[in-house]
C-alpha cells in the first residue's frame, strides 16, 4: 500500500488499510476493468463525502469499475464493500455487496 497515493480528504481506516494491502495495485480486467487504487475516484470525493455525511458510515474509496457508469468501490470501517456511482444530480445511497468476489461479478456483466 506504500506506493498507492491515497485521497487527502477522506481519513483512511483499518478496514480500508487492510483491504488495499491485500489487494492494493490490481488491475482485472473484464467487461470493465476493475483498478484498486484510491485515487481512481478523486472525481467522486465530493459525492463520498456526501454520502459518510448523510448515512454516518466512513467510506473510504478503493477502487474502480471503469464500465459505462464508473463504479467506485468503497468500504466503510467494518469491513462492508460497497459500490458507489456518483449521480449527475440526486444522491443515490452506495449500495452493499457481500464480498470482493460480488464486485468482480458485478464488473463482469
Amino acid at each position: 500500500m506504500s506506493t498507492l497515493s491515497l485521497p487527502s480528504e477522506l481519513p483512511i481506516h483499518a478496514a480500508a488499510k487492510e483491504f488495499l494491502r491485500r489487494y492494493g495495485g490490481l488491475t482485472i480486467d473484464v467487461r470493465g476493468e476493475v483498478t484498486i487504487s484510491p485515487v481512481e475516484c478523486d472525481d467522486d470525493i465530493q459525492h463520498i463525502l456526501n454520502a459518510r455525511n448523510s448515512d454516518g458510515r466512513d467510506y473510504y474509496p478503493v477502487g474502480r469499475i471503469d464500465d459505462e457508469c464508473a463504479t467506485c468501490i468503497l468500504i466503510d470501517g467494518e469491513a462492508n464493500l460497497y459500490l458507489y456511482i456518483a449521480p449527475p444530480g440526486a444522491e443515490a445511497p452506495p449500495w452493499p455487496v457481500t464480498d470482493f468476489k460480488a464486485v468482480i461479478r458485478f464488473a463482469m456483466g
